[in-house]
């Protein structure tokens, strides 16, 4: 088969089909499918006059052999059912029909293999044909039993003067498709056979890898913020009273270092040069990428003091390759993969079949998860995990496996590890607490337990996490994922930038324990912002860094529709009054709101130890100009707002200017 460029097979995806026209590309509709067929037969005719027998014109796709000869053969044109006609393997045990055709003389079909005729046929064993429907029971016979092609079973009928189909078309697979589609007769069969097709075509455009992967499991101190500072508020982490909790170490408090577990990548199977480690990824592993198609090879060694394993989601695998300890009942050399001792190696082979891909309407690379299995809640909060992409064809260059269609790409799990729960926590409280003996002894108690778990972005805390750097314009693909408990309820905010999930435009992505995200941002607005989880105790406990958006050579698009209008809002901060429940009464069943003993009585009651339903509060009111003079008074459609402030509205292409005044007396 002739070499065809990628270019032209991803030209050729816009149309699945158009691979497998090449028989009709000098015909532009079925207009002239009729004109060539009536020449057909009008050829033969002239033929049969002179004695020569009919030729059919030379087909421009190659045959099945040749077609099929360096790739596999797709399930469409294997069928063995009984109503269909594998073109290749004509089933010799047919059951002959009632009818009895007479005897003919044919040359073999050996005969008329690598003939014009023969070469024609190749056009329709391209779809298995139906009995009864594309030709008859005559025409049948001729083909299973006398091992004709059907070209020469049409011959033969109008040699005879039976009654052939005499504007009967070869159709191929588009034509009979668009014919169908015309008439509304496509069937849900169709789609399948395009799909096959189209894998067909991939296969031919884009040669699969075996991506090998080499590593290890290390133990490692972890520091999780190791510049000593909140770096978002710009202050030492011990007079920040909330990061002071976790990250100060003393007699019964580790601090922000702890001794871990985690995946690093080496250049090869002697494990002894280690590949540097992207900074944005902070304690994860190294990224697993690999395309549709491909087969990933990861050679694992457990250079930890304990058993481990890697185990992935969103690829195929089979029982030796799992990485996961359970009672599956396998043994032997199965069960070697799903508890790999220390100083032990392992080698795990995963696929990315098509039923594993991202579909058309996904992104081009997603993320998945890999982590360890033994025990994995313990593993995991020891520090073993990492991420797995599985791409599209053609994402990833094919000498650097870096993605081609983004200019950055960051990976982010967002987590509390709980360090209770590492293998290792025995082993960091006699490295790091001052008084080892009696923090052992009581390492259940609740403020020793709650110092020790860590709102962490890929293991940093308090602004820590470095190498989210880009620049204005940059296509950026952030990955976002979960793990954990029922604590773990994240939403990642990036503050100045939008992002699309789903299609959808979103700051914020709602992140859950084993859920993964990829969310597609344009950076256009330069500056250094904040990416936080928008959760109260998380972002309390540390639960945010920085990301740098750069001006560089490149400016950023960004459109503005023309025409729009400058919306001014005049809003105020100030002190006031609010009352929680005005009516003072419970509504639902008409009771007072201080009943003794009702529900609401603890939040109502105004006494020596109690505020009562009355607090004072900072909010937001509208007023009418920059005087801050006439407040603008609420409209009935307004009053469920509630406490909330003014709604902020705009159309596409306005200007939002908002004069701000702050009347609280503190910032």
């Amino acid at each position: 088969m002739a070499d065809i460029s990628k270019d032209e097979c991803l030209e050729q995806e816009k149309d699945p089909l158009s691979f497998f026209s090449a028989a009709d590309s000098d015909s532009s509709s079925d207009s002239e499918s009729d004109e060539e067929t009536k020449k057909e037969y009008r050829d033969y005719d002239k033929s049969n006059d002179s004695g020569k027998q009919n030729v059919s014109p030379a087909s421009k796709l190659p045959s099945p052999t040749t077609l099929f000869a360096t790739v596999g053969r797709p399930s469409f044109l294997e069928t063995k059912e009984d109503n269909y006609v594998d073109w290749n393997s004509l089933t010799k045990n047919y059951e002959p029909n009632t009818y009895s055709a007479p005897p003919v003389q044919f040359a073999s079909v050996a005969e008329t293999r690598g003939s014009e005729e023969y070469d024609d046929d190749a056009v329709i064993s391209s779809a298995p044909v139906k009995y009864g429907k594309e030709i008859s029971d005559i025409q049948k016979h001729l083909v299973i039993h006398e091992k004709r092609s059907v070209t020469a079973a049409l011959n033969i009928l109008n040699d005879r003067g039976e009654s052939a189909p005499k504007k009967q078309k070869t159709e191929n697979f588009r034509q009979k498709e668009k014919r169908k589609r015309d008439q509304g007769q496509s069937s849900r069969g169709k789609s399948y056979v395009e799909e096959e097709k189209r894998i067909l075509r991939q296969d031919l455009c884009f040669s699969s890898k075996t991506r090998e992967y080499f590593i290890a499991a290390v133990e490692r101190d972890w520091n999780y913020a190791p510049s000593g500072f909140n770096k978002v508020k710009g202050i030492k982490l011990q007079h920040d009273g909330n990061a002071a909790q976790s990250t100060v170490s003393g007699p019964h408090r580790i601090g922000r270092v702890y001794r871990k577990v985690l995946y690093r990548e080496f250049t090869d199977g002697t494990f002894t040069q280690e590949i540097p480690h992207p900074t944005h990824l902070g304690l994860l592993g190294p990224i697993i990428k690999g395309e549709v198609g491909d087969t990933i090879k990861v050679h694992f060694k457990n250079k930890a003091s304990r058993p481990y394993t890697m185990h992935p989601h969103g690829v195929f695998y089979d029982k030796g390759s799992e990485g996961a300890l359970y009672d599956d009942h396998t043994q032997g050399e199965l069960k070697g993969d799903d508890h790999v001792q220390p100083n032990m190696d392992r080698v795990y082979e995963w696929s990315i079949p098509e039923n594993h891909a991202p579909t058309k309407d996904d992104e081009n690379c997603l993320m998945w998860a890999y982590h360890s299995h033994v025990m994995p809640i313990e593993d995991v909060n020891t520090g073993l995990i990492g991420a797995i992409l599985t791409c599209k064809r053609g994402t990833l260059d094919s000498a650097t496996g870096v993605r081609t269609d983004v200019d950055k790409e960051f990976v982010l799990l967002f987590t509390v590890f709980d360090e209770n729960k590492s293998w290792l926590l025995d082993d960091n409280i006699r490295k790091f607490c001052s008084d080892p003996e009696k923090t052992l002894s009581q390492k259940t108690d609740s403020a020793f337990v709650n110092s020790n778990k860590m709102s962490a972005i890929n293991g940093r805390v308090f602004g820590n996490l470095e190498g989210l750097e880009m620049c204005v314009g940059d296509k950026v693909s952030w990955h976002l994922y979960g793990m954990g408990t029922d604590s773990d309820v994240h939403a990642a905010y990036f503050h100045g930038q939008i992002f699309t999930i789903d299609h959808h435009r979103q700051s914020i992505a709602t992140v859950l324990p084993a859920t993964f995200l990829t969310a597609n941002m344009k950076t256009v607005n330069p500056g250094t912002w904040l990416l936080n989880c928008m959760v109260t105790g998380s972002y309390d406990n540390g639960m945010y860094t920085l990301f740098n958006v750069t001006k560089c050579a490149r400016e950023a698009e960004m459109s503005m529709p023309s025409g729009g209008t400058t919306r001014r809002y005049f809003i105020s901060a100030e002190e006031t009054l609010w009352n929680y429940g005005p009516s003072g009464l419970n509504k639902i069943t008409g009771e007072p709101l201080t009943k003794p003993g009702s529900e609401s009585s603890k939040y109502f009651i105004k006494a020596d130890n109690r505020i009562g339903g009355i607090y004072k509060k900072a909010l937001y009111f509208e007023y009418t100009d920059d005087t801050f003079s006439t407040r603008k008074n609420r409209s009935a459609d307004a009053l469920h707002l509630g406490s909330l402030g003014p709604v902020i509205r705009a159309e596409v292409g306005d200007t939002i200017q908002v004069v701000f005044k702050n009347m609280v007396s503190i910032t």
